[in-house]
């Protein structure tokens, strides 16, 4: 029991903090990487790197069970922490070519951003292992993946205003298009008219409340624009990942629009639920055992 104990008080606050991204983080991929392989069969329509490379491969059937393997293989390693300048990019090549590949089967998932947490925490390896291990690797590899997620809302913030200019939150009376879309997708997936009738009343609150709205997405769109900002440090890019977080609420209880391939590494990476639950059940343990 002392021992164990003794083990609790050695954990240090930078160790707390990575397992609290890389637990949660791997599992999910797994989640997502298998359930697509699950799920799709075909590559209806090429894109991205499925135009460049055939990604059938992936779903033959002699090959499908081999790289289950591999993505539970890969996970594991990258839970024990061994190999992991390896490993790492090895999750980003999978992620890139399973999650294009449901983008071919019509499934705008986005998960940009998820793959490239990886690629990101790839580059921190390899930066200790080429220095000669001169660089700090349990600050770099989370400053890394924050960087990521920050730079990837950026992006989202400079899209909207390069292809609609500083007239997109102006022009937020046109949303209502998209709130229809999303509502009308949903009763086409389930058959439940109350998709419809709930987003017709999303509609007519924002006609009522199309102020209100500009406010929003001005907020939002400045929000995505300072993202960057996220890299000063791990306390203010956790404080920017819960006002992120409230963004995406927001959004979702008006529009019914929650992009969970940018919702989840967010939470995980910026947040850290799970690095504050063991960081505060650590404390709780030392000071029991004072």
């Amino acid at each position: 029991m002392k021992r164990v104990i003794n083990s609790i008080h050695s954990f240090q606050k930078d160790d707390i903090y990575w397992l609290g991204i890389k637990l949660p983080l791997i599992l999910y991929w797994y989640v997502l990487t298998k359930r697509v392989l699950e799920n799709y069969s075909t590559i209806p329509l090429p894109v991205g790197v499925c135009k460049l490379v055939e990604c059938d491969f992936l779903f033959f059937e002699e090959f499908k069970l081999g790289i289950v393997v591999v993505i539970a293989i890969t996970s594991i390693l990258y839970l024990a922490e061994r190999y992991m300048k390896w490993v790492t990019l090895l999750i980003f090549l999978i992620s890139v070519f399973v999650f294009t590949a449901e983008e071919a089967n019509g499934v705008l998932s986005r998960n940009g951003m998820y793959s490239f947490v990886f690629f990101a925490q790839s580059a921190a390896y390899w930066f200790h292992y080429l220095r000669s291990k001169q660089t700090n690797l349990n600050e770099s590899r989370v400053q890394f993946s924050i960087q990521i997620v920050g730079f990837s809302y950026f992006l989202s913030g400079a899209s909207k205003i390069l292809e609609s200019g500083l007239s997109w939150a102006a022009d937020g009376q046109r949303i209502t298009l998209q709130v229809l879309k999303s509502f009308y997708y949903n009763w086409a997936t389930d058959g439940k008219v109350e998709h419809i009738t709930k987003g017709e009343q999303i509609v007519k609150f924002i006609e009522e409340n199309s102020g209100s709205l500009e406010i929003m997405l001005w907020a939002s769109l400045l929000l995505e624009l300072f993202a960057f900002t996220t890299a000063v440090n791990i306390k203010y890019a956790r404080f920017y990942g819960v006002v992120l977080l409230m963004m995406h609420i927001g959004i979702s209880m008006t529009m019914d629009i929650l992009i969970m391939s940018f919702v989840v590494p967010m939470v995980i990476v910026l947040i850290n639920p799970l690095g504050l639950l063991l960081s505060g059940s650590q404390k709780a343990i030392i000071n029991a055992t004072r």
